[in-house]
């Protein structure tokens, strides 16, 4: 679905909002992609390796996602380019704490736990880039309400968007604090 949505917004990339959604699109798919290895992953080692893959896009994702709901909410307005060097430059540091293993250990523990999930404590550098993600989703649903109260037309979209925003958050809080379905 993800690269049906990205072709599908390359292919329209004149319209506003259409690149970041195709970078949304693009690393979200990766993220998936590295779940899907972890799961279907046997050894430990291998496990480790594709937890650390799908942790490079979380960043680029919640930034790109940002850049999609900005533009789509008031085009040419927020996304120039001075700032997305400033959004760029968290989404850069966390791919360097995930490649060297800052942003998920503390006293290096990064392990499989019984019946199959990887488990890593955050570091506090990590605890600092949840918390900029967490920012992040606040600003989206904060433009998302601003847009939905100002535009009758855009209530809709704005309606599915959100609910989007609230059902993949909920899933990854729960994902990632290993709560029981």
């Amino acid at each position: 679905i993800l690269a049906a949505i990205g072709v599908y917004s390359w292919r329209r990339r004149a319209v506003p909002a259409a690149l970041p959604l195709v970078g949304v699109s693009l690393f979200g798919a990766l993220w998936v992609l590295g779940i899907a290895l972890e799961a279907a992953a046997v050894a430990p080692a291998t496990k480790i390796a594709w937890f650390r893959f799908q942790s490079l896009w979380r960043a680029p994702v919640a930034t790109a996602g940002l850049c999609f709901v900005l533009e789509y909410a008031s085009p040419g307005r927020w996304l120039t380019r001075r700032n997305l060097v400033l959004l760029s430059i968290p989404v850069l540091l966390d791919i360097l704490l995930v490649l060297t293993g800052h942003a998920q250990r503390r006293r290096g523990r990064v392990e499989v736990a019984p019946g199959g999930p990887v488990v890593a404590e955050l570091a506090p550098a990590g605890v600092l880039m949840a918390i900029y993600g967490v920012g992040l989703v606040l600003v989206n649903v904060a433009a998302l309400l601003w847009l939905f109260v100002r535009s009758p037309q855009h209530r809709w979209p704005v309606a599915i968007i959100l609910l989007g925003h609230f059902v993949s958050r909920s899933l990854y809080i729960v994902d990632t604090a290993r709560l029981p379905w």
